[in-house]
């Protein structure tokens, strides 16, 4: 299934599910990170508003480290964002599945078993097949 933004956001400069749903799950290295200014996200607040973003070596979009991810990979390689450059993480297709964006497709770092998330962060489970398993 095709997801209506693919084809909206196709010039989109930043990573999105649908630029991974035919490689999820992928294995990626950040390359670097920093801070680019983000459009409101649509529920009442339209202002601008700096972001963290990854690179990947390789890659041509960078990804935005919203809170979930950022808790996720502070989990696997620690608060220090600069020691994260060099490391390997993995990508995965996931779906929000809980709060007001319930049903929403998305992007997650692959989280180890077990990780416990902050309560303020929506769930999600993974909609991939991971490899190997």
């Amino acid at each position: 299934m095709t997801h209506w933004r693919k084809y909206v956001s196709a010039n989109n400069p930043n990573l999105h599910h649908w630029d991974i749903e035919e490689f999820s799950p992928v294995e990626v290295t950040i390359e670097k990170y920093g801070m680019q200014d983000v459009h409101g996200d649509g529920d009442g607040d339209e202002a601008d508003k700096p972001m963290c973003f990854l690179w990947f070596k390789g890659g041509k979009k960078p990804l935005g480290i919203n809170a979930t991810n950022g808790h996720i990979l502070s989990g696997i390689l620690g608060a220090d964002i600069e020691g994260w450059v060099g490391k390997a993480v993995t990508l995965r297709r996931a779906e929000i599945t809980s709060g007001g964006k319930k049903g929403e497709p998305c992007i997650r770092v692959d989280a180890p078993a077990g990780f416990k998330l902050p309560g303020l962060c929506p769930k999600f489970k993974y909609t991939d097949k991971k490899k190997g398993a």
